[in-house]
């Protein structure tokens, strides 16, 4: 082989090389261009909020029981079960068992807060009568009341013993009875002649004087008589019955 074919030979062995070195090159190149490209991120994970906190979860109400008709003890046991308190208790004179309650202040079922009070009515017994026999008009009717009960009054004429005490009364001392129950009275009314110490001009027990006679009423009222007087001071037994309310002042109404 001559010089000169082996310088061809050899030029076109380098031409070759240098062909495939700039393709590789451009596939190279190629490759990373796309493995640098950068990736877009999803929609969704874009617009994601962040998770809110969970809310506090409100307290559950306690449900009212039904109470009426059981003690006090037990009532209040009941209620503080279901979550509530007592609050004011009431006492009512009743028929029923001391203790008993009568009323509650909230419905039961109604749905309150916890800790919430439920007023109550609960029975308290009757008041006892007192005793008044022997006792003076103005004083026994004055105890009756303070007690709680209305009083009726009565006389009977006698022609002995004290003026103006009481004789009777119709529900006995000691006993319970229903406030503002009528509890009724019979009073004293001694009547002496006049030798026994009476005055023929006056009947006793009243000023101004008001002369003897068999029956007085007062002025504008209903009775019939056959007398009539205004107001008059009772200083003594009131035989005419013109005292009907016991303060020792008869027909202050007229």
């Amino acid at each position: 082989m001559s010089p000169r074919t082996i310088a061809l030979a050899v030029g076109s062995g380098v031409l070759g090389l240098l062909v495939l070195i700039g393709g590789l090159a451009a596939s190279g190149s190629d490759r990373g261009v796309t493995g640098t490209a950068p990736t877009q991120a999803p929609a969704s994970s874009q617009s994601a909020q962040p998770p809110s906190s969970p809310s506090t979860p409100s307290p559950k109400l306690a449900r009212v029981p039904a109470v009426k008709g059981l003690s006090l003890a037990k009532a209040k046991r009941k209620l503080r079960a279901a979550g509530v308190e007592v609050g004011k208790v009431d006492r009512r004179p009743s028929s029923k068992r001391n203790g008993t309650v009568l009323k509650q202040g909230v419905r039961k079922g109604t749905e309150l807060e916890p800790g919430s009070s439920v007023t109550l009515v609960v029975a308290a017994p009757y008041p006892r009568v007192p005793s008044v026999v022997g006792k003076s008009n103005a004083s026994a009717i004055k105890k009756l009341k303070d007690a709680g009960f209305k009083v009726d009054k009565a006389t009977q004429t006698r022609s002995t013993g004290k003026d103006g005490v009481v004789l009777s009364q119709s529900r006995p001392g000691g006993t319970r009875a229903k406030p503002k129950s009528v509890v009724r009275i019979v009073i004293s009314n001694v009547h002496r002649s006049s030798d026994d110490g009476g005055s023929s001009n006056c009947t006793p027990g009243y000023s101004p004087c008001l002369t003897p006679a068999y029956d007085y009423d007062c002025k504008g009222g209903t009775g019939n008589g056959p007398k009539y007087t205004g107001r008059v001071r009772v200083t003594g037994p009131d035989r005419y019955d013109l005292d009907r309310d016991g303060d020792g002042v008869g027909c202050d109404w007229s």
